[in-house]
């Protein structure tokens, strides 16, 4: 019997011993778990702030070098505004000369630029690059831009035929563009006219366009004899424009033509 009893309270005993250390392990392990979670969670909680950080940084960042960019820009129009002002005083003051902005190329034949009718500017009217040479005419405008169709391209040399002549010589030719060899050339040029390679090329004036004299067009790269021999034929190397630093160009008025 009291073998009996003494089994009874060990197990008793062992099982308030076996709960006291399931009960102390169980709060251990939530002890950690919460630790745990308290860990986790602040980290959750700095790492959101790092990220915010980061895109703070990344957007710093951005516009820091979208300033540079544009400052880079201004600093590169206000150098092209510079070089402009100063062509302008060493061009012929025969003309009259207004600065335009080019806004865009609109077609690979056009430009677009800020002046338009309230600025004077109208149709026909000559344009030249700040290096003096003879880009393109005046053929729309709206009351603040204008259309410019360049002369350095197929469309204009074959339906608006330019009378020309060589700087400093007596001579006159109709410049024009040849299809099937791709080029702009100056023809019916008289057989004994003095004329060579490296030639300036200039508008001779008083042709039905209204083109004033002097306008550069550019430089005579090879001479040939005309088809019957009795004239010569004179191709002529035209730039390309715009180029990537063109951003001004003369709008040029003659007032003997007005």
């Amino acid at each position: 019997m009291y073998q009996k009893k003494r089994r009874t309270t060990t197990a008793f005993v062992v099982i308030i011993l076996s709960g006291l250390l399931i009960g102390t392990v169980g709060f251990l392990n939530k002890g950690e778990i919460m630790n745990y979670s308290f860990s986790l969670q602040k980290g959750i909680t700095k790492l959101r702030a790092t990220s915010q950080e980061n895109e703070q940084l990344k957007a710093v960042a951005t516009a820091t070098a979208i300033q540079n960019i544009k400052l880079i820009q201004l600093e590169f129009e206000n150098k092209q505004l510079n070089k402009a002002v100063n062509a302008k005083k060493n061009l012929p003051q025969t003309y009259s000369y207004s600065i335009a902005r080019i806004i865009n190329q609109e077609t690979p034949d056009t430009i677009q630029i800020d002046l338009g009718s309230l600025d004077g500017i109208t149709k026909d009217l000559p344009v030249i690059s700040l290096d003096q040479y003879f880009v393109g005419i005046v053929t729309k405008t709206t009351k603040h831009t204008a259309t410019i169709q360049l002369i350095n391209t197929r469309e204009f040399l074959m339906s608006k035929g330019i009378t020309v002549t060589a700087r400093g010589k007596n001579l006159f030719g109709i410049f024009e563009y040849d299809i099937s060899g791709n080029q702009s050339y100056i023809n019916r040029i008289p057989s004994n006219a003095p004329l060579k390679v490296n030639d300036i090329i200039e508008t001779a004036g008083g042709d039905a366009s209204k083109y004033p004299k002097g306008l550069k067009i550019g430089r005579v790269t090879q001479i040939e004899s005309g088809v019957v021999g009795l004239t010569k034929q004179a191709t002529v190397d035209i730039q390309p424009f715009p180029g990537n630093s063109e951003l001004f160009v003369f709008v040029v008025r003659d007032p003997s033509l007005d």
